[in-house]
């Protein structure tokens, strides 16, 4: 019979009482946490207004993120789509039909989420709880027992009856027993995103004639690749730049708002592994990735896009990051978008899903999460 695990809930006053954790991963999320309790989420990414804590499931320690109803912080700084599910479900979606149709009126694109839209406010989608939220685009997974998961559901529901719970980042390719065992206690599958994984790194590194051509740019260009972390929180202040430039200035404000202080954060606490491009004491790309059981997964890049475009900063970046993969034996999650760059460098599709538990809600508030099932059920035929 398998043990009654350890389920609590740390308030503020708790999580900065904790002492260093021995393992790995509880001591990240210790850090993690306990440093934006000191200094205020805003203090490292400014568009997460939000409420935090942490969660202890035996040894292991999860950051939880309360979502606020909307969460908003100001029309420059939407709320992140890693906090907000109608960010993500909804005013992305709706920002990517636009890219791909530039013709289409405003006016016809409002009319067509018109329906989910008023889904949405009536049954308050923003109100969730999500477990183990590091405000990254894709969060590091932990498995859960059949005791451990059902514990976690009857604390959170006691500590926040009014919120859906909600976990990310389950995919059958690496997940198949956790999305076995949430669907077995109740909880929806709701597609979130296609993300593209490479399974074997060091054959794609000699398979793919493209991902070959961008290991050549390494040599060609003469770019220092750094890993000192002092020089690079040195540079936090750049580095922040690259990001924003990219993430926020061509695809979208939705994406989390990281600042200088969030990279010194990662770099102290080791949490995210940072290599930057040097050349003529100009700092022109970063590429950021962390792994855990045998999965590296990228965090993020950056990269001047002043500089010429045959230099190839973001496939140097992109190619620095495979052949630190296949050297170390990892797989290679690469989030989402950029596709058909991704497939020709020898990466697969996968649909993503968020498990939700929303059983102790009202019918009104079980509304938009059902909507959002079916929907990507058809999405994902």
């Amino acid at each position: 019979m398998e043990a009654q695990p350890v389920i609590e809930l740390l308030d503020t006053e708790a999580a900065l009482r904790l002492p260093p954790q021995p393992e790995t991963w509880a001591e990240f999320a210790r850090q993690h946490v306990v440093a934006m309790l000191s200094d205020g989420i805003r203090h490292y990414v400014d568009n997460v207004d939000a409420g935090l804590s942490l969660l202890r499931v035996d040894e292991q320690l999860l950051p939880i993120v309360v979502a606020r109803r909307d969460g908003s912080i100001d029309r420059l700084r939407p709320a992140a789509a890693v906090v907000s599910p109608r960010s993500h479900y909804v005013d992305y979606t709706r920002e990517e039909l636009a890219k791909r149709h530039p013709d289409a009126p405003n006016w016809l694109l409002a009319l067509a989420f018109w329906p989910l839209n008023t889904v949405i406010r009536v049954g308050e989608l923003g109100r969730v709880v999500h477990v183990n939220n590091w405000l990254l685009t894709t969060n590091p997974t932990t498995r859960y027992t059949e005791t451990q998961l059902s514990g976690l559901i009857d604390c959170l529901t006691a500590t926040h009856p009014t919120s859906a719970i909600v976990f990310r980042g389950l995919m059958t390719l690496l997940h198949a027993d956790q999305i076995r065992l949430f669907r077995r206690a109740g909880f929806r599958l709701v597609r979130y995103r296609r993300v593209w994984i490479v399974e074997d790194c060091e054959r794609a590194c000699h398979e793919s004639p493209e991902l070959r051509r961008d290991l050549r740019l390494l040599k060609r260009h003469g770019y220092e690749v750094v890993d000192e972390p002092e020089i690079m929180a040195a540079e936090a202040e750049r580095l922040a730049d690259l990001y924003r430039d990219l993430y926020l200035g061509k695809h979208s404000r939705l994406n989390p708002h990281f600042n200088a202080e969030f990279i010194r954060l990662t770099l102290r606490e080791g949490l995210l592994t940072y290599r930057i491009f040097r050349k003529d004491d100009s700092i022109d790309a970063v590429k950021a990735w962390y792994t855990r059981d045998g999965l590296m997964t990228g965090a993020f890049v950056g990269h001047d896009r002043r500089k010429p475009r045959a230099i190839g900063l973001y496939r140097q970046a992109m190619a620095l990051q495979f052949s630190e993969a296949a050297r170390l034996g990892f797989k290679l999650h690469l989030s989402g978008g950029a596709g058909e760059f991704k497939r020709l460098r020898g990466a697969t599709p996968h649909e993503e899903y968020e498990a939700v538990w929303d059983r102790h809600l009202s019918p009104r508030r079980r509304l938009p999460w059902a909507m959002l099932e079916w929907a990507g059920r058809a999405v994902a035929g």
